[in-house]
């Protein structure tokens, strides 16, 4: 799609926004199909309904990487604007097709950060109100699917019924994306934020979408952090009740927890925040900031391995299946040896 053979200034960090999401894609795929099957085969009764939700967001993690995989979204920032694209057509696809899968993309994303937010809110329940677990059990906890599903359809939707590329848009970044990645706009499938016009008023249409996306990503990340400070206040005192085993699952999945804020502020709400407020500043930036975006992917790679690693059944599950496979690396290994030597042996008697 290059408009000619010359150098152009951020050609090359979609090399490095494609080889990120690939490797999220590998990543993600290895260590949550991992977390799947020892879940499934490991986990104790005192872990409850967590385990469905640990699954959930596992599988919806997979998936957003695997969408991100195939399309290897990139991002530009740009003053008043950013803007969402895609420049390859994985598989021969058509531009509306490549459109629906950008949307599925963000339906994703949004699915996979509401999910997170409800195993906190599970974690809260199961300290402080222990009655609330109902809903995560069942046929209830279809209500979980319709909030996670619901919450990514309308960011999804919003994003495909007001981000389009107008002729404003492309005519405000048509030079910007000719001169930093020699793309002609009018060839790509994409979605985009032109907060200002060319008189400085505010573009209410296209914008509506960006204030949605905010509402939706603040409310998960407001959730978690008031279920992570209520429980790191006051969860000693309400577990006095409990049971040892019961107690240390949940200091395991607390810590596991503090990860879990920790890890998605970096990987998915600083990039996503940046990207989406940046525009109504209005101060002159250029920015390839595909590179955060696509980082995103690594997230739910990074969540399972903090599982991995804290939980002790999980972690000792993990011991278990790496020394099986080491003791059949070694049988494997005695066992062409010996035949080795007795081939060796027979060819030496029969000369």
């Amino acid at each position: 799609m290059n408009i000619s053979n010359q150098t152009f200034p951020y050609e090359n960090y979609i090399v490095v926004s494609k080889r990120i999401s690939h490797l999220g894609f590998c990543s993600t795929s290895f260590f949550c199909t991992i977390l799947i099957i020892i879940i499934v085969k490991f986990s104790n009764k005192n872990v409850g309904s967590y385990k469905y939700l640990m699954i959930i967001f596992s599988v919806l993690g997979t998936l957003f990487s695997i969408v991100e995989g195939i399309l290897c979204p990139n991002e530009h920032s740009y003053t008043a604007s950013w803007l969402l694209f895609i420049t390859e057509r994985p598989f021969g696809l058509s531009p509306d097709s490549l459109t629906l899968f950008l949307v599925l993309y963000a339906v994703l994303y949004a699915a996979t950060i509401c999910m997170l937010s409800v195993q906190f809110v599970y974690r809260y329940c199961a300290i402080f109100h222990q009655f609330g677990l109902k809903y995560f059990e069942g046929w209830r906890m279809l209500s979980i699917a319709v909030y996670c599903s619901g919450c990514g359809i309308l960011w999804g939707g919003s994003m495909y019924l007001f981000s389009q590329v107008d002729d404003y848009a492309k005519a405000y970044l048509r030079g910007e994306m000719s001169i930093k990645y020699g793309i002609n706009i009018d060839n790509l499938v994409a979605f985009t934020l032109v907060a200002y016009d060319k008189d400085g008023h505010f573009r209410w249409w296209n914008s509506i979408a960006n204030f949605i996306l905010c509402i939706i990503m603040f409310a998960q990340y407001a959730i978690m952090m008031f279920c992570a400070v209520v429980m790191y206040r006051k969860m000693e005192e309400n577990m006095k009740m409990m049971s040892e085993s019961l107690r240390r699952v949940h200091r395991q999945f607390f810590r596991t927890l503090v990860i879990q804020i920790i890890a998605p502020s970096i990987f998915l709400f600083s990039p996503l925040t940046f990207i989406l407020y940046h525009p109504f500043l209005n101060y002159a930036i250029s920015f390839p900031s595909g590179m955060f975006l696509c980082a995103i992917s690594l997230f739910p790679a990074i969540d399972a391995i903090v599982i991995l690693t804290i939980v002790r059944e999980y972690r000792n599950a993990v011991k278990k299946i790496f020394r099986y496979a080491c003791c059949r690396r070694k049988q494997n290994e005695v066992k062409t040896s010996i035949t080795y030597a007795s081939t060796t042996l027979t060819t030496s008697t029969a000369q």
